[in-house]
């Protein structure tokens, strides 16, 4: 069997839209960042010249990279350079950004837009209500290689770069910054391969994913 040499890629999934946001990434990022941080602590004992440690919890795990984002050739094949949301990389940005906000059905927090505003410090923070409006997290999923994770996208620093003729954003940097959800079972991140999967016309594998773009 003749081996596949093309490129893979990396991608960004938010399954918690519908359908489906899938930002897969045109350019994979040159270097990753996977930073992990541990909390011990450290207890002098009578009579020993060193201290002992004992664990006292996990920190974060972040990741980190930088996106290029190029819609150049994009927006130039529209004919007559007619501006809109398909033009150059104005929907790339629009979906990394969506993927910074909590999903929930009520984003009037206090009933400030509405005004109606209510207090804030009656809330039950055990409420069902009260979870889906202030911790309730989007399910963004980011795949590269063999990292398949459940995260959150808590940064996405956005340097446009180059803007067409009708001022469309057509090449720019994105700084992301990633927390990982460690505490998802494996089980639940293969269950999300499959709606991206779906989602991308079927494919069979992670890899397979670029072989659709």
């Amino acid at each position: 069997m003749p081996r596949d040499h093309r490129l893979l890629k990396g991608f960004l999934a938010d399954i918690t839209s519908v359908p489906p946001i899938i930002q897969v990434f045109k350019f994979n990022p040159g270097t990753i960042t996977d930073s992990k941080i541990t909390n011990w602590v450290g207890h002098n004992i009578p009579g020993l010249a060193y201290q002992r440690y004992h664990w006292t919890g996990g920190g974060p795990r972040v990741i980190t990279f930088e996106l290029f984002l190029d819609g150049y050739e994009r927006a130039n094949s529209i004919a007559g350079g007619t501006p809109g949301i398909d033009a150059g990389i104005h929907t790339d940005i629009a979906n990394i950004q969506r993927m910074l906000y909590p999903k929930t059905g009520n984003l009037d927090i206090g009933g400030i837009l509405t005004g109606q505003e209510t207090s804030l410090s009656g809330l039950n923070p055990f409420d069902k209500n009260a979870e889906e409006q202030f911790i309730k997290p989007p399910k963004i999923v980011f795949g590269l290689g063999t990292l398949l994770l459940d995260v959150l996208v808590t940064k996405a620093d956005i340097v446009i770069e180059m803007f067409s003729s009708k001022l469309d954003p057509v090449r720019a940097k994105v700084d992301i910054e990633l927390r990982v959800l460690e505490h998802t079972a494996l089980a639940k991140v293969q269950a999300t391969l499959r709606t991206v999967r779906s989602t991308l016309g079927g494919a069979n594998s992670i890899g397979q994913i670029a072989q659709i773009f």
